[in-house]
């Protein structure tokens, strides 16, 4: 009789259904999670095949107009290629070509034939495609405007490269500072450097450019310090997610533009380098685009840095001064912006004598 109870109370016990333990329930919840992890993979990955099929989101749809003259740069990106000759067509319907030439730092000179001399005093000239003047022939920018000044005894070293940030202006003044002798730096700031400056590779603001390589990239650490955190990398090198590029470029296009406290500090370390090297340090404010006398980001606020803003008490008619088409100062301005940095220099121990 105990033995047929026993059994009955198992029977019975079976028969009303046990309820699943602790470890059948963490059993379906990581397959759950599996199978969730699973299909984003799964989703992702087609994303990604299919955005490298369709070439997105950076199909090379134009190329720019500084690839013809540069090559990739280890350090800069880009840069002139040196004791070279060639033609810039500025952006107009109309607009013909120019000549250029470099000599073999890579500055922008006159002819062939005409090269910087290291050792006699000099002004080194950085910046962007304003500074290398696009458009123009070398007599008319500002570099060849001071060279034919004759109460301007500095030599004009043109170091401007199109479409360079601050970054890239400042490891170019390192790379030349030492190299020539420098009594004067002038860096010729645009509104857009403070949004080049934000990214290292520039097809994240022309998503359709046939791009040499990526750029340098600098951060502000929380002391307040300059730190390089990302190296130029040659364009048929580039390995990147194209979901992730997407992802980003969705969140540069939906946040607030960049703050210009990184610009300032690239802009500070400058005027460091040049005074340690007893030379001075001047940047010229240029606004790249009809009216050239619009207001900017308050990227000068707080500092000492010795600004020249060539529309203060320009001319009439400044706010046209530009090439027809294309946006970048003509000839009349950048004979206005010499006579300005003229002014600032001479009789400053760094300029004419």
């Amino acid at each position: 009789m105990r033995r047929m109870t026993e059994t009955g109370k198992n029977s019975g016990s079976s028969r009303s259904g046990a309820q699943p333990g602790p470890r059948s329930g963490a059993r379906r919840a990581a397959f759950t999670s599996i199978a969730v992890l699973a299909s984003g993979a799964a989703s992702l990955l087609t994303a990604e095949a299919v955005f490298r099929v369709i070439d997105y989101p950076f199909r090379a749809t134009w190329t720019p107009s500084e690839n013809a003259l540069a090559r990739f740069d280890k350090d800069l990106g880009w840069s002139y290629r040196p004791d070279h000759s060639g033609e810039v067509t500025p952006f107009g319907e109309e607009a013909e070509a120019v000549p250029v030439r470099f000599d073999r730092f890579g500055s922008r000179v006159r002819a062939e034939g005409d090269e910087r001399d290291p050792g006699r005093p000099s002004v080194l000239l950085i910046g962007g495609s304003v500074t290398m003047g696009h458009g123009l022939v070398y007599d008319e920018t500002f570099a060849g405007r001071l060279e034919a000044r004759d109460d301007f005894a500095l030599q004009p070293v043109n170091l401007g490269v199109q479409a360079f940030g601050t970054d890239q202006a400042l490891l170019m003044l390192e790379r030349h500072l030492d190299m020539f002798d420098t009594r004067a730096v002038v860096y010729t700031y645009i509104s857009d450097h403070v949004v080049r400056n934000s990214v290292g590779d520039r097809r994240y603001l022309y998503r359709g450019a046939r791009v040499l390589g990526t750029k340098p990239l600098f951060r502000l650490r929380g002391d307040g310090r300059l730190e390089q955190v990302g190296w130029p990398v040659r364009a048929r090198a580039l390995k990147y997610s194209r979901v992730a590029a997407a992802l980003r470029l969705a969140r540069i296009r939906l946040l607030p533009p960049p703050g210009p406290e990184l610009t300032r500090a690239l802009m500070l370390r400058m005027k460091e380098l040049a005074e340690e090297k007893g030379a001075t340090f001047v940047v010229v404010r240029v606004v790249q685009s009809p009216p050239m006398s619009a207001p900017g980001p308050p990227v000068f606020q707080g500092t000492d840095l010795d600004v020249i803003d060539p529309a203060s008490d320009a001319p009439a008619g400044w706010d046209d001064w530009v090439i027809p088409g294309d946006g970048h100062p003509d000839a009349r301005a950048n004979e206005w912006i010499a006579e300005q940095i003229a002014r600032r220099l001479v009789g400053r121990g760094g300029g004419a004598e």
